[in-house]
């Protein structure tokens, strides 16, 4: 089981070099990540991704579970990432696609899902 966690572990952390590339995604804060600054993959240590988003969480978090991607709404305002048993490679691909979506759709759309939501002209 202990070689089960040392790969979550590196799914986490390729996952928060993947969502560290994405517009919108924010440090952690607090003692996860001090600063408001981009996220750092270096400071994923565990198979928990930390982190913040541009605009609103709530509505964040049900685009992608409206996506079949889940993440947990964390304390201080920061969304919770977790690679476990069943999540692998082509999963963590699709879940930056996802965030990336996710983020666009928020702030194209009041009320847009992931897949809706486009600017007009884009």
């Amino acid at each position: 089981m202990i070689g089960r966690l040392a790969e979550d572990h590196a799914n986490a952390r390729r996952l928060a070099e993947g969502l560290a590339a994405v517009d919108g995604i924010r440090s952690a804060g607090g003692i996860a990540q001090p600063g408001d600054g981009p996220l750092d993959p270096d400071r994923v240590t565990t198979n928990f991704v930390l982190f913040r988003v541009a605009g609103d969480r709530h509505r964040f978090i049900e685009a992608l579970r409206n996506e079949g991607v889940l993440m947990d709404e964390y304390p201080h305002g920061q969304v919770r990432a977790v690679a476990r048993y069943g999540i692998g490679s082509a999963d963590i691909d699709r879940t930056i696609a996802t965030v990336r979506a996710a983020l666009g759709a928020i702030h194209d759309r009041p009320t847009a899902g992931v897949g809706a939501g486009r600017r007009p002209g884009a």
